[in-house]
């Protein structure tokens, strides 16, 4: 269903091809802790219909630690973005998974309803207020 590429490109953008995925950055980019400040600090939210969401992705290889002994910039970088409420920590299936069940919601033709058919749910930012579309369920999202 999707595949990482190495070549590092740099911005924050989702995936256009799932079989040519292309990383933000290798753990070992010179770049890596600009570009985590970069994220941290034009983190926006989630909003409608994921058009806006960011994706920080990082990749490497753990044994890469011990041949380069750097494992000071990926703690460093770790300490860096944990913790934060905004951000969400994920795996590749996790995200491939999230966003395809976004993809799948359906919309009224008057848009006051949204369906999510898949099990998922999903979390969106409408007008400025914080939603969940439920798994399964159809909900009301305009008066």
């Amino acid at each position: 269903n999707y595949a990482r590429a190495a070549s590092s490109t740099g911005v924050f953008g989702l995936p256009t091809d799932w079989l040519r995925w292309q990383p933000t950055c290798h753990h070992n980019d010179e770049r890596l802790m600009k570009l985590a400040k970069t994220f941290v600090e034009e983190q926006e939210h989630w909003y409608y219909w994921c058009r806006d969401l960011k994706l920080f992705y990082v990749w490497g290889h753990s044994y890469e630690f011990d041949n380069d002994n750097n494992w000071d910039c990926i703690e460093e970088f770790a300490a860096y973005m944990a913790g934060r409420e905004d951000i969400w920590y994920a795996t590749n299936g996790e995200i491939y998974e999230y966003l395809q069940a976004a993809s799948r919601l359906e919309f009224s033709v008057d848009g006051r309803y949204v369906k999510n058919p898949t099990c998922i749910d999903i979390y969106v930012d409408m007008l400025d207020e914080k939603r969940i579309i439920p798994a399964g369920k159809t909900v009301k999202i305009l008066d």
